[in-house]
Protein backbone atom coordinates (compact mmCIF):
# COMPACT_ATOMS: atom_id res chain seq x y z
CA UNK A 1 0.00 0.00 0.00
CA UNK A 2 2.84 2.38 0.83
CA UNK A 3 4.30 1.96 -2.67
CA UNK A 4 0.94 2.63 -4.36
CA UNK A 5 1.27 6.46 -4.54
CA UNK A 6 4.75 6.08 -6.01
CA UNK A 7 3.52 3.61 -8.63
CA UNK A 8 0.61 5.86 -9.59
CA UNK A 9 2.89 8.90 -9.76
CA UNK A 10 5.26 7.02 -12.07
CA UNK A 11 2.36 6.04 -14.32
CA UNK A 12 1.16 9.64 -14.52
CA UNK A 13 4.69 10.81 -15.23
CA UNK A 14 5.03 8.27 -18.05
CA UNK A 15 1.76 9.45 -19.62
CA UNK A 16 2.86 13.09 -19.50
CA UNK A 17 6.32 12.25 -20.85
CA UNK A 18 4.93 10.34 -23.85
CA UNK A 19 2.35 12.92 -24.89
CA UNK A 20 -0.80 11.32 -23.46
CA UNK A 21 -1.78 9.46 -26.63
CA UNK A 22 -5.01 7.49 -26.36
CA UNK A 23 -3.24 4.12 -26.32
CA UNK A 24 -0.89 5.32 -23.57
CA UNK A 25 -3.76 6.72 -21.49
CA UNK A 26 -5.65 3.43 -21.85
CA UNK A 27 -2.61 1.47 -20.69
CA UNK A 28 -2.06 3.93 -17.84
CA UNK A 29 -5.64 3.61 -16.60
CA UNK A 30 -5.39 -0.17 -16.73
CA UNK A 31 -2.06 -0.11 -14.94
CA UNK A 32 -3.44 2.20 -12.27
CA UNK A 33 -6.47 -0.01 -11.69
CA UNK A 34 -4.29 -3.12 -11.39
CA UNK A 35 -1.95 -1.30 -9.00
CA UNK A 36 -4.88 -0.16 -6.87
CA UNK A 37 -6.33 -3.67 -6.82
CA UNK A 38 -3.02 -5.14 -5.68
CA UNK A 39 -2.63 -2.36 -3.13
CA UNK A 40 -5.89 -3.30 -1.44
CA UNK A 41 -5.25 -7.03 -1.71
CA UNK A 42 -7.61 -7.81 -4.59
CA UNK A 43 -7.04 -9.68 -7.83
CA UNK A 44 -7.77 -7.71 -11.00
CA UNK A 45 -9.79 -9.26 -13.82
CA UNK A 46 -8.11 -7.85 -16.91
CA UNK A 47 -11.23 -7.98 -19.07
CA UNK A 48 -13.08 -5.90 -16.49
CA UNK A 49 -10.11 -3.56 -16.17
CA UNK A 50 -10.05 -3.02 -19.94
CA UNK A 51 -13.81 -2.42 -20.08
CA UNK A 52 -13.62 0.11 -17.25
CA UNK A 53 -10.65 1.90 -18.82
CA UNK A 54 -12.51 2.19 -22.12
CA UNK A 55 -15.68 3.38 -20.39
CA UNK A 56 -13.78 6.06 -18.46
CA UNK A 57 -12.06 7.36 -21.58
CA UNK A 58 -15.26 7.43 -23.62
CA UNK A 59 -17.15 9.12 -20.79
CA UNK A 60 -14.52 11.87 -20.77
CA UNK A 61 -14.24 12.13 -24.57
CA UNK A 62 -16.85 10.24 -26.65
CA UNK A 63 -15.20 11.58 -29.82
CA UNK A 64 -12.39 9.05 -29.31
CA UNK A 65 -14.58 6.27 -30.65
CA UNK A 66 -14.99 7.90 -34.04
CA UNK A 67 -12.06 10.23 -34.51
CA UNK A 68 -9.13 8.51 -32.79
CA UNK A 69 -7.97 5.44 -34.70
CA UNK A 70 -5.23 4.84 -32.13
CA UNK A 71 -7.80 4.37 -29.37
CA UNK A 72 -9.80 1.84 -31.38
CA UNK A 73 -6.73 -0.12 -32.47
CA UNK A 74 -5.28 -0.10 -28.97
CA UNK A 75 -8.55 -1.30 -27.46
CA UNK A 76 -9.05 -4.04 -30.06
CA UNK A 77 -5.44 -5.19 -29.78
CA UNK A 78 -5.75 -5.51 -26.01
CA UNK A 79 -8.97 -7.49 -26.39
CA UNK A 80 -7.16 -9.75 -28.84
CA UNK A 81 -4.29 -10.33 -26.41
CA UNK A 82 -6.57 -11.04 -23.46
CA UNK A 83 -9.12 -13.25 -25.22
CA UNK A 84 -7.66 -14.78 -28.39
CA UNK A 85 -3.90 -15.19 -28.07
CA UNK A 86 -4.13 -18.41 -26.04
CA UNK A 87 -6.60 -20.15 -28.42
CA UNK A 88 -4.40 -19.18 -31.37
CA UNK A 89 -1.33 -20.56 -29.62
CA UNK A 90 -3.11 -23.86 -29.00
CA UNK A 91 -5.01 -24.41 -32.24
CA UNK A 92 -2.97 -22.88 -35.07
CA UNK A 93 0.39 -23.60 -36.69
CA UNK A 94 1.89 -21.35 -34.03
CA UNK A 95 1.81 -24.25 -31.55
CA UNK A 96 4.73 -25.76 -33.49
CA UNK A 97 6.96 -22.72 -32.93
CA UNK A 98 9.55 -22.91 -30.16
CA UNK A 99 8.82 -21.38 -26.77
CA UNK A 100 12.42 -20.23 -26.41
CA UNK A 101 12.93 -16.44 -26.19
CA UNK A 102 9.15 -15.95 -26.19
CA UNK A 103 8.86 -16.76 -29.90
CA UNK A 104 5.60 -18.69 -29.60
CA UNK A 105 4.07 -16.10 -27.30
CA UNK A 106 5.09 -13.25 -29.62
CA UNK A 107 3.63 -15.06 -32.63
CA UNK A 108 0.32 -15.81 -30.88
CA UNK A 109 -0.06 -12.28 -29.53
CA UNK A 110 0.85 -10.71 -32.87
CA UNK A 111 -1.47 -12.99 -34.83
CA UNK A 112 -4.37 -12.23 -32.48
CA UNK A 113 -3.81 -8.48 -32.68
CA UNK A 114 -3.40 -8.52 -36.47
CA UNK A 115 -6.52 -10.59 -37.06
CA UNK A 116 -8.77 -8.59 -34.74
CA UNK A 117 -7.62 -5.19 -36.00
CA UNK A 118 -7.48 -6.19 -39.68
CA UNK A 119 -11.11 -5.28 -40.55
CA UNK A 120 -10.76 -1.80 -39.04
CA UNK A 121 -7.41 -1.23 -40.74
CA UNK A 122 -8.78 -2.26 -44.13
CA UNK A 123 -11.84 -0.04 -43.62
CA UNK A 124 -9.98 3.09 -42.50
CA UNK A 125 -6.54 2.76 -44.11
CA UNK A 126 -6.98 0.19 -46.86
CA UNK A 127 -3.45 -1.19 -46.51
CA UNK A 128 -1.92 -4.20 -44.78
CA UNK A 129 1.67 -5.36 -44.54
CA UNK A 130 1.92 -8.88 -46.00
CA UNK A 131 4.83 -9.77 -43.69
CA UNK A 132 3.53 -8.11 -40.52
CA UNK A 133 3.24 -11.38 -38.59
CA UNK A 134 6.73 -12.52 -39.57
CA UNK A 135 8.18 -9.12 -38.65
CA UNK A 136 6.54 -9.29 -35.23
CA UNK A 137 7.88 -12.81 -34.64
CA UNK A 138 11.38 -11.59 -35.46
CA UNK A 139 11.20 -8.33 -33.51
CA UNK A 140 8.88 -8.65 -30.50
CA UNK A 141 11.05 -11.11 -28.50
CA UNK A 142 13.96 -8.66 -28.78
CA UNK A 143 12.06 -5.58 -27.58
CA UNK A 144 12.09 -6.38 -23.81
CA UNK A 145 15.86 -6.93 -23.92
CA UNK A 146 16.38 -3.63 -25.76
CA UNK A 147 14.18 -1.77 -23.27
CA UNK A 148 15.84 -3.42 -20.28
CA UNK A 149 19.33 -2.69 -21.52
CA UNK A 150 18.36 0.88 -22.36
CA UNK A 151 16.97 1.47 -18.87
CA UNK A 152 20.07 -0.14 -17.33
CA UNK A 153 22.30 2.09 -19.45
CA UNK A 154 20.50 5.23 -18.23
CA UNK A 155 20.77 4.09 -14.62
CA UNK A 156 24.45 3.18 -15.02
CA UNK A 157 25.21 6.55 -16.58
CA UNK A 158 24.00 8.27 -13.42
CA UNK A 159 26.47 6.19 -11.40
CA UNK A 160 29.52 6.32 -13.67
CA UNK A 161 29.53 7.25 -17.34
CA UNK A 162 32.05 4.59 -18.54
CA UNK A 163 29.94 1.93 -16.86
CA UNK A 164 27.10 2.70 -19.26
CA UNK A 165 29.20 2.34 -22.43
CA UNK A 166 28.87 -1.46 -22.92
CA UNK A 167 25.16 -1.29 -22.11
CA UNK A 168 24.67 1.46 -24.67
CA UNK A 169 26.58 -0.58 -27.25
CA UNK A 170 24.38 -3.65 -26.61
CA UNK A 171 21.22 -1.53 -26.76
CA UNK A 172 22.29 0.03 -30.08
CA UNK A 173 23.00 -3.45 -31.44
CA UNK A 174 19.48 -4.66 -30.62
CA UNK A 175 17.86 -1.46 -31.89
CA UNK A 176 19.88 -1.74 -35.09
CA UNK A 177 18.56 -5.26 -35.57
CA UNK A 178 14.97 -4.08 -35.09
CA UNK A 179 15.44 -1.21 -37.56
CA UNK A 180 17.11 -3.49 -40.10
CA UNK A 181 14.22 -5.97 -39.99
CA UNK A 182 11.68 -3.17 -40.40
CA UNK A 183 13.57 -1.59 -43.29
CA UNK A 184 14.11 -4.89 -45.10
CA UNK A 185 10.48 -5.97 -45.06
CA UNK A 186 9.34 -2.41 -45.64
CA UNK A 187 10.80 -2.67 -49.14
CA UNK A 188 8.01 -5.05 -50.15
CA UNK A 189 5.34 -2.41 -49.63
CA UNK A 190 1.78 -3.01 -48.49
CA UNK A 191 -1.24 -4.73 -49.99
CA UNK A 192 -3.96 -2.32 -51.09
CA UNK A 193 -7.32 -3.69 -49.90
CA UNK A 194 -10.08 -1.29 -48.87
CA UNK A 195 -13.40 -2.49 -47.44
CA UNK A 196 -16.61 -0.58 -46.90
CA UNK A 197 -18.25 -0.61 -43.47
CA UNK A 198 -20.54 -3.55 -44.26
CA UNK A 199 -17.83 -5.92 -45.46
CA UNK A 200 -15.46 -4.78 -42.70
CA UNK A 201 -18.12 -5.71 -40.14
CA UNK A 202 -18.68 -9.08 -41.84
CA UNK A 203 -14.95 -9.75 -41.80
CA UNK A 204 -14.73 -8.78 -38.13
CA UNK A 205 -17.61 -11.08 -37.18
CA UNK A 206 -16.08 -13.87 -39.24
CA UNK A 207 -12.68 -13.47 -37.56
CA UNK A 208 -14.16 -13.35 -34.07
CA UNK A 209 -16.44 -16.30 -34.80
CA UNK A 210 -13.60 -18.33 -36.23
CA UNK A 211 -11.34 -17.65 -33.27
CA UNK A 212 -14.07 -18.09 -30.68
CA UNK A 213 -15.43 -21.40 -31.93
Amino acid sequence: VQALPVALAMIVGFVLATGAEASVVRAAIMGSLVAIAKGVGRLANMQNVLALAGAVMLAISPRLLRFDLGFALSFLSTVALLVFSDPIARRSFIRYLPKAFGIREAAASSAAAILITLPLILYVIGKIGPFSLLVNILVVPVVPFAMGLGAAAVAADFVWHPLAAPLVWATRLLLGYIISVAEYFGRFGALQVRLNAFFALLLFLGVVGGLWF
